[in-house]
């Protein structure tokens, strides 16, 4: 609970990202994308990544969060929420797969 009666009720801790650049890979017809993007917020539900363009939601996605170094662990996530900001970015929700949440309770 919190100062003025709040209960934060998640069930993950949730680690501050702001601005951490990391990969995002997914299928268009029958093309892979790879993009780096500026990602928010990531707990063990899922992560807010903010990027140039929309993607569907339900779409698969590939996350990476260390992408220059040679073993990086990638997750499975998919697009939940898409909204466009001010500036005429886009802020992504995505939501860890089943699979994934197995891994990231293995490496905590």
């Amino acid at each position: 609970m919190h100062g003025s009666g709040y209960m934060d009720r998640r069930q993950s801790l949730r680690l501050d990202m702001e601005k951490h650049l990391i990969e995002l890979s997914w299928t268009e017809q029958t093309s892979e994308i790879t993009r780096t993007v500026m990602c928010f917020d990531v707990s063990g539900g899922g992560l807010q990544v903010e990027m140039d363009r929309p993607l569907s939601l339900d779409t698969a996605v590939k996350v990476k969060f260390s992408p220059s170094e040679p073993i990086s662990k990638q997750f499975e996530a998919k697009v939940i929420r898409v909204t466009k900001t001010e500036s005429g970015w886009f802020n992504l929700g995505l939501i860890f797969t089943n699979k994934s949440q197995k891994q990231l309770g293995a490496t905590r």
